[in-house]
C-alpha cells in the first residue's frame, strides 16, 4: 500500500505536466520513477498503471455524475468517489 501511495504521489504532479508534453511519455516517466528500484518492475508497472486507470475512471464518474444534479441512486457512489479524490489530493499536497 505504501508503494501504491508513493506511486500515486509521484504520478499526480507528472500528470499535470502531461498537458504540455506527450501524455504517454509523461506516464512512462512517472511509472519508471515509481518502479525503478522494484525487484519486479513489470508487476510494479502494472499495479501503478491499474491504480492510475482506477483514479481516472473514478474522476470521470465524479465529473459526469456528481458535480450537478446528483441522482438519488448515485449519492453514495458520489460520496465515495469524492472521498477518493480528496484522499489523492491530500496525498499529493503532502
Amino acid at each position: 500500500m505504501k508503494k501504491l501511495s508513493l506511486a500515486l504521489i509521484l504520478l499526480l504532479p507528472m500528470l499535470a505536466n502531461a498537458q504540455t508534453s506527450n501524455s504517454i511519455n509523461t506516464m512512462n516517466q512517472a511509472v519508471d520513477s515509481a518502479c525503478v528500484n522494484d525487484s519486479n518492475y513489470r508487476t510494479c508497472r502494472k499495479v501503478v498503471l491499474l491504480a492510475a486507470n482506477f483514479a481516472m475512471t473514478n474522476a470521470g464518474f465524479y465529473t459526469e455524475n456528481c458535480i450537478t444534479n446528483v441522482k438519488n441512486e448515485d449519492k453514495d457512489k458520489c460520496a465515495d468517489a469524492k472521498r477518493l479524490i480528496d484522499f489523492l489530493q491530500a496525498e499529493n499536497d503532502g
